[in-house]
């Protein structure tokens, strides 16, 4: 793997991230698919799965970007 393609790794999953918080937000989870997530990013279905492992993954990982640190805050105080 190169130089440019490890530097470009976090950006991907980040890119994803966003596209699915955005697309959950406005359509919910179930009628979002993957396929418009990976077009909107142009990234392909493989970069999903090698990131969250799945749609469920996903979800999850959106969940814990915007919850997470709602929870930890009310957690820690």
């Amino acid at each position: 793997m190169t130089t440019a393609t490890r530097q470009k790794q976090p950006e991907i999953r980040q890119r994803i991230l966003q596209e699915a918080i955005a697309r959950f937000a406005h359509k919910g989870s179930e009628l979002t698919t993957i396929c418009e997530i990976t077009q909107a990013t142009q990234v392909n279905l493989a970069s999903v799965n090698y990131y969250f492992g799945s749609k469920d993954g996903l979800l999850h990982a959106v969940l814990d970007a915007v919850l997470g640190p709602l929870w930890r805050s009310l957690h820690y105080d």
